[in-house]
Parts: C-alpha cells; structure tokens; sequence
C-alpha cells in the first residue's frame, strides 16, 4: 500500500511539472529543429496545404518525396520547391579553426514526385515501394491528403462515403502498413538488428492488436511492436492495420504528423462522413501515440494538426453567422501552416488553430449536449455547412446537365 501511495504522489509531481513545462512553452518559445536533409513524404502537396508543407520544408533544406493523385499540380509543387532550392543553393562561408574563412559545401537539392490513389491499398504500397527502392528511409511523414464528399448524409451515394472514408482514415493506416513491411523485408534481407528470440521480427498485423492488452510480463511493448505473426503459410501477414515503423523504432528516430482538421474534435451537421474520418485520423493518431509511449520510443515524435476552417476553396460556401464571422473568420492557409510547422519543429504534440478550437474542445467535453447545441445556434454553426452542401449540389446538377445526363 505504501508503495502505491509513493508512486501516486510521484505521479502528481510529473503531472504539475508537466503543466510547468507546457506553460513555459507559451512564455518561451522552444528552438526549432532542423530538418536538414531529412526525407520528407508529403501527401497531398500537389495543393492546398500540401503545397504550402512542401514549400515550408524546402525552405528548411529538407529532401522531399511528393505524393498526389494530380501527377500535372504534383510537379508544379516541385518546381516551385526547385525554384526555392536554387534560391538557397548557393555557397556558404563560416568561420575557419584559425580565424580564416572556410566554405560550407552547398546545398545538394533533391525533391522526388510520385502519382498516387492514396485512396487505394494497392496504389500506396506500389508507389511506396517505389520511393523505398528510389528514395530510401523516411525521416518525416506529412499526412496531409484528404477530400469532403460535399453531401447530405441521405443523399451521399455510398461509394463517395466510402471514399471519404478510405482517404482520410484508412489511408493513415495502409501507409504505416507498407513501410512497415518493407522495412521488414529489408531487415530479413541484410538480416535483422535485433535480438534473435527465434520468432521472426517484423510489423505486427491487426489481428494481434488486442494481444497487446494481455502481454506476458517478460514481453516489454516494444517487443510486441517488432514481433510480427505467420500466416498459415509461413508468410509475414500484410493486414492494413500495423503498429508502426520497425525502421524507426529501431533508430527510436522519426516524426509523424496528421492533417486533421477541428471537425475530428466536435462535429456540425450535414458532414456526416467527413467527421467521422475526421475523428478517426485523430483515434488513430492518439492510439499510436500511446503505443510509442507504451513501448518507450521517445525519439519518435507525433504531432496533430486540427485547424479551424481554411480558405482552400475545400469548403466553398461554409459560413457561420455573419456577425460573428468577422472575429472567426476562415484561417488563410499560410497561416495555418506556419503555426503547424512552429508545432512540428518544436515537436509540439498537438496544436490547434486558431487557440478558440481548444476552448470549444474543452466545453465540448463539460457541458450538456442541449447547451452545446445553444452555442452552436447562437454562432450558426449548427447549418454553417448548408450553403456549401447547396454550392456542391447546385454544381453537380449543371454538370449533369451540361454532359446530357
């Protein structure tokens, strides 16, 4: 008894130290990381967001690896980071040992463009292979591709809730799934870094997520994150569900960042399946949080991105109530990436924008739902998605129109 007395009052000095750490941050901004020459994956950078991460990263001398479905806006993405690389690419000079100038080598600018369904399974772990053989290890994976079907939920077709879907949260899983076993392969082919306990070594399956809950004591987390189970056949099972990087977790190095959006931290009405993508990017980020955690991995950083809603054009139409929106207007997307890069180079865990979302989340989670449902009215955020779900409707009929259907 005493000891669990001990260990609850250490408990409470890590959670206070914590709070002081945390608020030291907004007095004192941590210094930024450098990304230099790191691989960088960026999905979706052939616009929007994506584009802007890609330019960000550049900037910051990072090697960038450019997914999109757009091949033709995807290599304008990487022309626009060929065009800041030949900016920074020039020589530098520093101070020398003895007081002379000596010459920093410059810059060797590299940026590779890959066409890609993030949408389909076997898109992802082709194109990924791909990169893996062309490009190599991955440093920095941007998960930032996503897309809104723009209906009402009795009005969406099945297949554009499924897409919806598969883009926004599936897609998450199918990517640490193929690096996954490709970093397997490459351990069984050069021969494994780790321990042999006789049982092969590799990315554990979704089948075996549950074995995690009821772990042997003499099987630490991390371990189980690099045991991986044998189908009937003999064969590492390839489950769109794995745990995560054996590559990274044998370096304990890397970073993981999710583009979700606020709309996976409270909901509004008329986005059904956006939402529930939205919350389950961000179950999936936190879950595997916990589990590098749990495993000890602390060289492996995550960040969450949940911004308010940006001026992309991705929700045309969206608005709250007009005397309001002049104080919550829509984020300008510059805007909202700087602030993710200030969180991603600080290895922030978490950073919403503008800091409003934080209090709605908060509120969210204390109040009763009748007074939630007051706000929301009170803001107009309750239909704020109606004219764009109109805008979207009102489009896709002309189009019928105008093809004769």
């Amino acid at each position: 008894m005493m000891i669990i007395i001990a260990e609850f009052f250490v408990v409470i000095l890590k959670v206070l130290w914590a709070f002081v750490t945390a608020g030291a941050k907004w007095v004192v901004r941590p210094k930024e990381k450098s990304v230099a020459g790191q691989v960088c994956v960026i999905t979706g950078a052939g616009s929007g967001l994506g584009r802007l991460f890609a330019k960000e990263f550049a900037r910051r001398r990072a090697i960038l690896v450019l997914w999109d479905i757009n091949s033709q806006s995807n290599e304008e993405t990487a022309e626009m980071v060929r065009q800041i690389y030949h900016e920074i690419d020039t020589p530098d000079t520093k101070d020398g040992p003895v007081g002379g100038v000596e010459e920093v080598p410059p810059f060797q600018p590299q940026v590779y463009t890959y066409s890609c369904d993030v949408g389909k399974r076997e898109s992802v772990y082709s194109t990924a292979e791909k990169m893996r053989r062309e490009v190599g290890n991955v440093d920095i994976l941007i998960n930032n591709a996503g897309v809104v079907s723009g209906h009402h939920l009795l009005e969406c077709p099945d297949e554009l809730i499924e897409r919806t879907m598969v883009v926004n949260c599936h897609a998450l899983f199918w990517r640490t799934a193929l690096d996954c076993d490709m970093a397997g392969k490459e351990q069984r082919k050069e021969g494994s870094a780790f321990p042999s306990t006789g049982k092969a070594r590799g990315p554990p399956s979704g089948r075996v997520i549950g074995q995690f809950l009821s772990l042997p004591s003499h099987v630490t987390p991390g371990d189980w994150l690099m045991r991986s189970p044998k189908s009937a056949d003999g064969q590492n099972e390839e489950q769109t569900t794995k745990a995560f990087l054996p590559k990274m977790l044998e370096l304990n190095h890397g970073h993981i960042v999710t583009v979700a959006s606020s709309l996976g931290l409270f909901s509004t009405a008329g986005v059904e399946d956006y939402c529930a993508s939205k919350f389950g990017a961000i179950g999936f980020h936190e879950s595997l949080s916990h589990e590098l955690k749990a495993s000890e991995k602390d060289g492996i950083n995550m960040t969450l991105v949940c911004p308010y809603l940006v001026d992309t054009g991705m929700f045309k139409g969206c608005r709250i109530r007009k005397e309001i929106e002049p104080f919550l207007p829509p984020l300008k997307p510059e805007f909202c990436v700087k602030q993710a890069m200030r969180a991603i180079l600080t290895d922030q865990p978490m950073i919403c924008t503008p800091r409003i979302v934080y209090m709605v989340n908060f509120m969210k989670s204390i109040l009763p739902f009748e007074a939630i449902v007051c706000m929301y009215r009170f803001l107009g955020a309750d239909k704020c998605m109606y004219p764009f779900l109109a805008q979207r409707k009102e489009a896709m009929n002309n189009n019928e129109a105008k093809n004769g259907i």
